[in-house]
């Protein structure tokens, strides 16, 4: 599928990237995925012996950067640091969308992945999520869910989890997971899935209350908060970061680009800082099957709630 025009790369950037590698974001400045690429940058840079640089390409949901980074070079001097959803999920969302990510982006590495917790504010009545589910059962019109955008991994975390407890939610739909956040605070969302990074100091202020978070396992930033899982409900999911370059970027040169980028995210593990995900650096064979299984999976899930949404 080829490229719509709004995805053309500009030429300066296509020139720059022949004395520089461009990491593509496709979110503002002081976003998860924007401090990520702005923190494996020059780690990067260091394995690979020349500048890396992050472009911010914001627009239309993240899927100008996509395009962009689809119609640039296969020389891997243009990558794109993505969440997953991006990849594995919106393709089956979105109403025309212009490209296919699958066939038109390589796999290069994964950068990390996080839980979502399932958050309600503080003076919420419900402690547990069987009572959160409970209550939506007994008042349909107070189950009202937030979500970073139409067509995230919340959105349709959300939208299963609802179904498998057998409850209705209205999804809200807001620019960024910030906003959702400032939704609870300020009382207007009965529940929304964020991931535990963002919400964990307002855990912490006694702001805002977790009622499960959807790991295989108990999220180490909120370890007294059970899985979906031991709270009744089969359900798990990970926001995940990774890494792509376009399509036909020769084996070689995706090698050492994941060669570099595994370094910079084994770097960023040893800090022992909090970057908002939990660093995994997987390689392009390893990440290649699990965007795989993972746009298998979403394809389902969409096709069972029959959700779509206009791009």
């Amino acid at each position: 599928m080829a490229a719509a025009p709004w995805c053309a790369l500009p030429a300066a950037r296509a020139r720059a990237a022949d004395d520089a590698t461009t990491i593509v974001v496709g979110f503002a400045a002081g976003g998860v995925i924007d401090a990520l690429a702005r923190t494996l940058a020059p780690r990067m840079s260091e394995a690979l012996a020349m500048p890396v640089i992050v472009e911010n390409r914001t627009g239309a949901g993240g899927r100008i950067a996509v395009g962009n980074v689809i119609a640039a070079p296969p020389n891997g001097r243009v990558l794109l640091l993505t969440p997953g959803a991006m990849i594995t999920l919106q393709p089956h969302v979105i109403r025309d969308l212009p490209y296919d990510p699958l066939t038109q982006l390589a796999p290069v590495a994964m950068i990390g992945s996080s839980n979502l917790a399932i958050v309600v504010a503080a003076p919420s009545p419900a402690r547990d999520l069987d009572e959160l589910l409970r209550r939506f059962r007994r008042e349909p019109a107070s189950a009202s869910c937030g979500s970073p955008g139409a067509g995230s991994v919340a959105h349709f975390a959300m939208l299963d989890l609802a179904r498998r407890a057998g409850v209705e939610v209205t999804v809200v739909h807001y620019r960024s997971a910030l906003q959702v956040v400032e939704a609870l605070l300020e009382g207007s969302l009965a529940a929304a899935p964020v991931v535990p990074s963002l919400v964990a100091p307002y855990i912490a202020a006694g702001k805002l209350r977790a009622l499960a978070t959807t790991g295989a396992a108990r999220d180490p930033r909120l370890p007294a908060t059970p899985t979906l899982r031991e709270s009744g409900i089969d359900v798990v999911v990970r926001e995940w970061a990774g890494v792509f370059a376009p399509a036909g970027t020769p084996a070689p040169t995706v090698a050492a680009v994941a060669a570099a980028t595994e370094s910079a995210v084994r770097r960023i593990a040893d800090s022992k800082v909090d970057y908002g995900v939990e660093a995994e650096g997987i390689g392009p064979s390893r990440f290649s099957a699990l965007v795989g299984a993972e746009y298998r999976r979403w394809g389902e899930i969409v096709r069972v709630t029959g959700v779509k949404v206009e791009s």
